[in-house]
């Protein structure tokens, strides 16, 4: 299967390429595998894996291809940022779509861990609506210090404040469907796209 190649703006830096995620996905699939099988054991009730929305779709749906136990689909949408400015919000907002928990080990998934603040919301959420066991895992989490959430697994950790962009990381609503992640470069000169 052959790639498209994609051209991107000048100041986006190559971070993780596609094998490195694929290899990465597939290792953290494998660690939730172990944890799935034995909830699904100890409840008799399928995993209920959460995806945060919008970012977390394009992680959400290799990872659930990567894992070797039945999972029930449900989703969560989540404005921590203004899609605009890219700007944190003062108040996170957490809205659950079609998520029965209550009783059920969960599994959320997002694309990256910031702060924490949207995950930790997110699990105070479903505790609320009377989730069992709760696991995270993120495609990145970004090292902060004093974070207020930290992810039980994440495929990358990443030292730097600068913005991300791509497998569902956006950079003001663009190029979220690239397929490998870039930092971007504060300052470039010259035209924007290589």
């Amino acid at each position: 299967m052959s790639s498209v190649e994609w051209l991107v703006p000048r100041r986006y830096e190559k971070l993780y390429t596609r094998l490195q995620i694929k290899e990465q996905v597939e290792s953290i699939g494998r660690q939730i595998t172990c944890w799935g099988n034995k909830q699904q054991q100890a409840t008799g009730l399928p995993v209920v894996a959460v995806c945060v929305l919008r970012g977390g779709v394009f992680f959400y749906s290799d990872l659930l291809r990567s894992l070797a136990f039945s999972v029930e689909t449900a989703f969560c949408r989540s404005e921590a940022y203004c899609k605009e400015s890219n700007q944190e919000l003062e108040q996170s907002r957490i809205e659950l779509i079609c998520c029965n928990v209550a009783g059920r080990s969960v599994l959320m998934v997002d694309e990256i861990c910031d702060s924490g603040k949207t995950l930790a919301l997110i699990s105070k959420t479903l505790k609320d609506a009377g989730a069992g066991e709760i696991r995270s895992v993120s495609l990145v989490r970004r090292i902060v210090p004093k974070p207020q959430f930290v992810p039980d697994w994440s495929c990358f950790d990443y030292h730097g404040e600068e913005w991300l962009v791509g497998l569902g990381l956006d950079d003001a609503n663009r190029y979220s469907n690239l397929p490998e992640i870039y930092r971007i470069k504060s300052e470039i000169q010259g035209p924007d796209v290589a």
